[in-house]
């Protein structure tokens, strides 16, 4: 749990929470990272993973009065409720896949073995090749279309990838690799905002992306950099809205976060993503990055540059 968690306190009367607690705490038993508290007879933080909420214990907490504490993918807490529709794993428009796109992949990959003790397996036909961590996939490494620098590549959820195809379209993006399909593991295209930033869709039918955990080596979600152009992309092609506080927002979920202008040594066009990476001990992850060949680029948020020149933040 991160220290000083800011999260959605139900206020419910004394004589309402007293017979609730049980069926509530009963209920969640199943749940990965759960935390109950109850400071007081009146109150009740419930602190949990969303993604291992599944309908029904959604709706049994809707049921007795029960709200959600959202961790968001900053890996922060964040003070708003959420929902969850039935037979989502992730909401509609939130990242589920990342890969990267490098000169090297073969010797990127080492760098992240290292780093996290991912195991690469070899590459496939195209060049692609599979992380895993604990056997449950992470990320991937491929070589890279364009010879200029390295790029992670965001997969967004999407229950229709045609569908959302044309809403980009429509609202001024660009498809570059139209939705086909990828084995019997889903549906996927690639596709560019009006600034030229790529992105990639993603509608799983047999795998749906990278594992979800709170382990060390894990995708923690994405920031975005955007400018006004981008914004009204995103509303347009996504229903995504971006709060003063920093979060994107759809679909009554948060989806990623977003920051007005790129980091110090960034272009816009070259690095608008940027992910996270769950780090356990930040400081001493750093540290052992920078040993394997990395260069910090802003210590305050934990973002790194790995050797190849992809730059990734740590989170806890």
């Amino acid at each position: 749990m991160p220290a000083n968690p800011r999260c959605w306190s139900s206020a419910m009367a004394a004589s309402i929470i007293r017979p609730r607690v049980s069926r509530m705490v009963g209920s969640l038993q199943n749940l990965t990272s759960t935390s109950i508290l109850v400071p007081s007879a009146s109150t009740l933080i419930l602190v949990f993973d969303l993604w291992s909420l599944d309908a029904h214990t959604c709706q049994h907490l809707a049921a007795v009065g029960g709200r959600l504490a959202r961790i968001d993918p900053r890996g922060e807490f964040d003070d708003r409720s959420t929902t969850m529709s039935a037979g989502h794993e992730r909401p509609a428009g939130s990242a589920c896949w990342i890969d990267l796109g490098t000169a090297d992949p073969a010797q990127t990959s080492r760098f992240y073995e290292a780093l996290f003790g991912w195991n690469v397996a070899s590459a496939d036909a195209d060049g692609y090749r599979l992380a895993s961590l604990e056997d449950h996939l992470v990320a991937a490494f491929g070589p890279a279309a364009d010879p200029g620098a390295p790029y992670w590549t965001v997969y967004l959820h999407t229950d229709d990838a045609h569908a959302t195809a044309r809403s980009i379209v429509g609202a001024g993006g660009t498809i570059v690799t139209s939705p086909a399909r990828v084995g019997d593991s889903g549906v996927a295209a690639t596709a560019q905002d009006p600034n030229g930033a790529t992105f990639a869709l993603w509608q799983p039918t047999g795998h749906h992306g990278s594992w979800v955990s709170k382990r060390p080596g894990t995708f923690a979600g994405f920031e975005l950099t955007v400018d006004t152009t981008i914004k009204r992309f995103w509303y347009a092609a996504a229903g995504w809205t971006f709060d003063d506080s920093g979060f994107i927002n759809c679909c009554g979920a948060v989806v990623g976060t977003w920051r007005p202008s790129a980091l110090n040594g960034e272009s816009t066009f070259s690095s608008p993503w940027l992910i996270s990476l769950r780090a356990g001990n930040v400081s001493e992850r750093m540290a052992h990055a920078i040993t394997l060949g990395a260069n910090v680029i802003d210590a305050d948020r934990g973002v790194l540059r790995d050797p190849a020149g992809a730059a990734i933040r740590l989170v806890a």
